[in-house]
């Protein structure tokens, strides 16, 4: 799908609609595709980092410094907890639903320079701040059980993992799962497949890179774009990937050869995923705790 976002990220599939969703997070907009209606976009009121499932059907973003509702159906936007959540110069950048239904979601630094930008694991109850800030937030992603997440300082060129402690959210001792080559790209966006592998879109790397559980790396499959962004499994049997791109910040030389940059790619990579988990909570917490004071 050629959508020619300027930054494409976080695809959803929805198995209850058969839709997918992603944002263009510099255009300020949703879009949604199926196979019956093709493609749509809508525009949001700032810049949306990610989209998650609620459980009565609308969508959890990360609109700029807000975490918001989403009627993806009328476009309404509803901020949910305090507004300005993240810090000044921060905004939100990658988040997804996790095994239980919380929200774990972080930051980028705006100018993607200094470690200052939270992550949380985020629900109803309130708001549980990872161990040390970041400079550009990616994945997250789970195990299939649950009990491990991986994520990412994009810039570190460095995927972490750790316990996760189902009942709470809580982290365990944050590990290195894989260091990128040098000569590679960034790690950005993660998903898991249902046999426990890690899917990792390499920026500026024009890759997709697969892990075994243990962190040793599987295979890598080339793009015809430099800069894909995220990816997610879909489709009825959730055996198709689909994987965002950017095309911003490409020089017009990079645009000639690689023309399909923002597009979005369908895969059969021959691995089946797991359902998207659904967030169940849709109300504003009213004990979330500014992460600026």
């Amino acid at each position: 799908m050629d959508a020619g976002c300027l930054l494409g990220e976080s695809p959803l599939w929805c198995a209850r609609t058969a839709r997918l969703y992603w944002v263009d997070i510099e255009g300020h907009w949703l879009w949604r595709w199926s196979p019956e209606d093709g493609a749509s976009r809508m525009a949001l009121g700032g810049a949306p980092g990610f989209v998650a499932k609620a459980a009565d059907g609308r969508l959890i973003s990360g609109v700029a410094r807000d975490l918001s509702l989403i009627d993806p159906l009328t476009g309404s936007c509803q901020c949910l907890g305090p507004p300005n959540f993240l810090p000044a110069k921060v905004r939100f950048n990658d988040g997804k639903a996790d095994r239980q239904g919380r929200i774990v979601a972080g930051g980028a630094h705006l100018q993607q320079t200094d470690p200052v930008a939270p992550a949380y694991c985020l629900d109803a109850g309130g708001s549980r701040p990872f161990p040390e800030p970041f400079t550009v937030f990616n994945g997250p992603a789970f195990s299939p059980d649950g009990r491990r997440i991986y994520f990412t300082d994009s810039p570190s060129k460095v995927i972490r993992t750790a316990a996760y402690e189902p009942d709470s959210g809580a982290l365990g001792k944050i590990e290195v799962f894989a260091t990128l080559p040098a000569t590679s790209g960034y790690p950005d966006g993660m998903t898991v497949d249902r046999e426990g592998g890690l899917w990792n879109a390499e920026w500026d790397g024009g890759q997709l890179t697969r892990y075994h559980a243990n962190g040793e790396r599987d295979r890598s499959i080339p793009l015809p774009v430099p800069r894909p962004t995220s990816l997610a499994f879909g489709g009825p049997a959730l055996d198709r990937l689909f994987v965002t791109s950017a095309r911003t910040g490409l020089s017009a030389e990079q645009l000639a050869e690689a023309p399909l940059s923002g597009a979005v790619f369908v895969l059969s990579p021959g691995e089946t995923g797991l359902p998207e988990a659904t967030a169940d909570w849709a109300r504003p917490p009213a004990v979330w705790s500014r992460a600026n004071g």
